[in-house]
């Protein structure tokens, strides 16, 4: 895990993770919402206030509490009616 190439990536180092399952079937985005709605989950991004993401040029970081903000209320809502992946749960 971890690269040379951005300081915030060193060192390159092994990371030994326990036992884990990931579900056979990804988890698409309405069912994604209806699991955020039955258990409260909030993601780290939500929790912390921002994270970081791609533009399509470089990674900047997101203020705000969700991801979804460097897309159009549009292309969310269209999103969230396509079978586009988001997770997997186990």
């Amino acid at each position: 895990m971890g690269s040379n190439d951005y300081d915030s990536e060193k060192p390159p180092h092994t990371v030994i993770l326990p036992a884990y399952r990931i579900a056979k079937m990804p988890v698409m985005v309405a069912q994604f919402a209806q699991f955020v709605k039955a258990t409260g989950y909030t993601t780290t991004a939500e929790q912390q206030g921002s994270a970081w993401g791609w533009n399509g040029k470089e990674y900047v970081e997101i203020q705000g509490r969700a991801l979804g903000a460097l897309r159009t209320k549009e292309q969310r809502r269209a999103e969230s009616r396509t079978s586009g992946h988001v997770c997997f749960l186990a």
